[in-house]
């Protein structure tokens, strides 16, 4: 999980909003809590950016089993 939360600071820290995300993504502790946190931020982020819009329809389950798993 530390890794995780590593590399994805690094990813949205020049993002609108990344210092601030990053805050909250060191809080979490559980695989599940971050991956439901990056796929909310993205989608919230893509709401309100014209240039990232948002890829996933409300009712569309979020598929992220490749990031699902993490290592401690």
């Amino acid at each position: 999980m530390r890794s995780a939360r590593k590399h994805i600071g690094w990813a949205v820290r020049a993002l609108p909003g990344g210092e601030v995300f990053r805050a909250v993504m060191n809080t979490l502790d559980s695989c599940d809590a971050q991956v439901a946190a990056v796929a909310t931020w993205f989608d919230e982020l893509g709401e309100r950016h014209v240039l990232l819009p948002s890829t996933r329809r409300r009712d569309a389950p979020i598929e992220l089993t490749a990031l699902a798993t993490c290592a401690a």
